[in-house]
């Protein structure tokens, strides 16, 4: 037995083929998606846009109706209130500008039909679904942070 039929037999098995045999598989289930993702896309950055119109209408209205008052204190609440819309409105523009951006790299993926591209899509994926994560948590740890809060301000109120 000579060595080139035992080097032969014991090749390394090669991938031709493989990539682009999976790409049609691993398409499908993300372009029937993409038409949902950019719905949500959309919707979310059309209510973020909402929010700051409606900021910005607080912080005017609240200046115009209290601002004329002896101390000014409800006008600078509005105006507060409103810059605190400001933030919960970029704050919720993230998650959508994610799955636009997702749901634009599916087009150039199936434009392609390459590894890289439904790679790269699958990257924007996973940064909505950890932003989402992220945003999540936080939002959990304020929901305890008040129970707490409301706890302890029915015991000292019973004192």
């Amino acid at each position: 037995m000579s060595n080139d039929v035992f080097e032969e037999a014991y090749e390394a098995p090669t991938a031709e083929g493989s990539a682009t045999g999976n790409i049609d598989e691993l398409l499908t289930p993300l372009l029937q998606t993409k038409p949902w993702v950019m719905l949500c896309s959309i919707l979310g950055l059309i209510s973020a846009g909402l929010i700051i119109i409606v900021a910005i209408f607080m912080m005017i209205g609240m200046s115009a109706i209290f601002g004329s008052d002896a101390d000014g204190f409800a006008g600078g609440v509005g105006v507060g209130v409103g810059f605190l819309y400001l933030i919960f409105a970029a704050i919720s523009a993230i998650p959508p500008y994610w799955l636009y951006k997702y749901a634009n790299a599916i087009k150039q993926a199936d434009t392609s039909r390459t590894l890289e591209d439904v790679t790269h899509a699958l990257r924007y994926q996973k940064s909505f679904w950890k932003f989402v994560g992220i945003f999540v948590a936080i939002y959990l740890g304020f929901l305890v942070l008040g129970l707490v809060i409301t706890i302890i301000g029915g015991l000292f109120s019973s004192l």
